[in-house]
Order: C-alpha cells, then structure tokens, then sequence
C-alpha cells in the first residue's frame, strides 16, 4: 500500500502521463500560469485554460492555412500571450510584419523562454492594454486578430460597438479581423451571439463563423470584400 498525500498523488499521475510542469509563475493579470511539458510539447495554462501552445494551434490552423494577403502584410494581435498564433503566421509568411500586444509581461517572457517568441521575425511587442493600445494607434492592418480573455471570459470592454468600430477603422483597404470567442457553454454561446449581432449591426462588412474545436472565430470583411475564408 502506498500512502501518497494529494498533491504527491497528482505529481504520480503526471509522471505516468508524461506530464511535467516546468514552472508556475504569479501574475498579475492572468493569476497562477502554468508552463506544462506534455508529450513532448509545451503548453502555457491560466485559469484552467491553455493560453498558449498546445490546442491554442489547433484552434487557429484552419484559420492560418486559409489567409490570403499581400506579400508583406501588417499584421496586429491584440492577445499577443506566449507568442502561439504570431509564431503561426510568421511561419506562413515569413515578410509579415507582426505587431504583438499583450497586458501580461509574464506571458511574453514565457513565451520568450519557452517556446518559439524569440524565432518570430519582424516582431513588435508592445505591453499595453489592448483598448487603450487601439485608442492611440495611428497605424493600420491588413489583418487583426482578437484573442483576449480574462479566464473564461472575454473582457467587456471589447464587447462594445465603439470597439469594434476602433478596430475596423484600423483596417487597411481589404483588411479583416478575426476575433476568437469560447463557444462550448450557454454562456460562452450567448456572449459570441451578442458580439456578432453589434458586428452585424454596426453594418461596415460582412460577418462570417468558422467552428473549431470549442471556439468559434468570427470573421469580419469590409464591405464588398470576400471573406478569403468560405464557411
């Protein structure tokens, strides 16, 4: 018989898993972040949900593999986190040039440390809350990708047409933005439901919903402009 006390018995049941945790950091912002080794691939874990790496690919591959742009596009991430989804795009194109904004320096030095930030080229990175970021930037973007949350939650503020008519004012001729939302509980369904009823109401493009895996990406293009992803 073997008498392991809780946290001994979970550290057991990772070993027999595969499951290393090679850090735990404090934030400030995202609480207890967890830098996680897995068969072999390393995940960033916040509030119970993968921040970075692991299913966060996943969740964008279909979205990144479609992407039609310029040769050279400006590119903005507003959830910048360990650097996942930068790391993406620059792979698919590496003349991107990728602007990263994200609240949590503790996610960009993990990102830094421990998974592929550092390889991501043309890179800015700005720590900044992303709204006051949008309220003063003067540049504009082919492509604008929203991945903020707050725990499960996406933060309010971002959920409002002033927002989001920030945002597209950002957009160059032809630009367009995907936002990722939860979509797996009523309440996750009905705060992504209520985001694309004020994007179709503020009526400056055309909405589209590309489904993975619990997420849902929301789609914008200005008018006139088709979306270069067909769901």
């Amino acid at each position: 018989m073997i008498n392991l006390n809780q946290d001994s018995f979970i550290v057991f049941l990772n070993k027999l898993s595969g499951r290393e945790t090679l850090e735990e950091i404090n934030s400030r912002y995202n609480g207890k972040i967890k830098v996680v080794k897995e068969l072999g691939k390393i995940s960033v874990q916040a509030g119970n949900l993968t921040q970075s790496g692991g299913l966060v690919k996943k969740v964008w591959e279909k979205v990144v593999k479609s992407i039609k742009t310029a040769d050279s596009p400006k590119i903005l991430i507003l959830g910048l986190g360990s650097g996942t989804l930068a790391s993406m795009l620059s792979r698919r194109n590496p003349q991107s040039f990728i602007t990263g904004v994200d609240i949590d320096p503790k996610m960009i030095e993990i990102g830094y440390n421990y998974l592929d930030l550092s390889r991501v080229k043309n890179l800015d990175v700005v720590i900044d809350n992303a709204v006051r970021f949008i309220g003063k930037e003067k540049n504009n973007y082919d492509l604008i990708f929203v991945d903020l949350f707050h725990g499960y939650k996406a933060p309010p503020e971002i959920e409002t047409s002033n927002f989001l008519r920030e945002i597209i004012n950002k957009l160059t001729p032809g630009g367009q933005i995907y936002i990722n939302r939860l979509f797996y509980t009523p309440e996750t369904k009905a705060s992504a439901h209520s985001l694309i009823r004020i994007l179709e109401n503020i009526n400056l493009g055309e909405v589209s919903l590309i489904r993975s895996l619990t997420n849902l990406i929301i789609h914008f293009s200005q008018a006139g402009i088709q979306p270069s992803l067909q769901v």
